[in-house]
């Protein structure tokens, strides 16, 4: 039998695809990691803007919350992983692993979802920013302005939003010397998002689903690196 180093040649390919799968998994983990800080960045940054938008209603109010204790479960996640995989602890790679297949599942699931109802998600979206507009058209440029003038949009579904007080400067390019539906940016900030969404929901499902053959991996791994460890 041919031998590596006093090793089998099955044993020495045993060892190197262990090592690989380690490396998918302290991968994972670093991914993990980097996603659940996004995850929590943006869930502050939505905790700070939606502060400045009256009326959402409390619904609206629990996404900030959802993605900043996403972020962190996730960041728990990757520390369970990274440290089972290096030490090659049993019991942190089986956590790693059971929360990864969940993961996997609520992956897929997410994926497919987002590629049936982008349209209809769309659609709530745009019905949520009409209800915050039109409860107070003059209070609602403090929130909407600064969008406005970032996304070089007017309004939640275009200029004639601001029929009955008038359309405000940040609708027009900086210098405008008036603004007017004549020179007022077309699009909706509302209407902006909800395309850009569900121009994005493909790619979006698409990804998902691409992440749930890297998370099959992820689990393969450390299921590996747990039988590797015991024997």
């Amino acid at each position: 039998m041919v031998k590596e180093h006093g090793r089998t040649a099955g044993e020495y390919i045993l060892g190197q695809s262990a090592g690989f799968l380690k490396f998918v998994v302290l991968g994972f983990c670093v991914a993990y990691g980097l996603i659940g800080i996004c995850f929590s960045g943006f869930g502050i940054f939505l905790i700070v803007e939606l502060q400045k938008i009256p009326d959402l209603g409390d619904a609206a109010k629990w996404l900030p919350a959802i993605f900043l204790a996403v972020g962190i479960f996730l960041g728990v996640v990757a520390t369970f992983g990274f440290a089972g995989a290096v030490t090659r602890n049993k019991c942190l790679l089986i956590i790693f692993a059971t929360v990864t297949i969940f993961l996997l599942v609520l992956a897929f699931i997410f994926g497919i979802a987002v590629l049936v109802v982008a349209p209809q998600l769309s659609t709530a979206i745009l019905h949520l920013l009409d209800k915050a507009f039109n409860k107070n058209p003059a209070a609602s440029n403090t929130w909407l302005g600064p969008i406005e003038t970032a996304a070089k949009c007017c309004g939640v579904n275009g200029p004639d939003d601001y029929t009955t007080i008038g359309i405000p400067k940040t609708c027009c390019e900086p210098g405008a010397i008036a603004c007017t539906s004549l020179n007022a940016y077309p699009e909706g900030c509302g209407v902006k998002w909800t395309n850009t969404l569900q121009e994005y929901s493909k790619a979006i499902g698409g990804c998902c689903l691409a992440l749930t053959i890297l998370q099959a991996l992820a689990v393969i791994g450390a299921y590996m690196l747990m039988s590797k460890s015991a024997s």
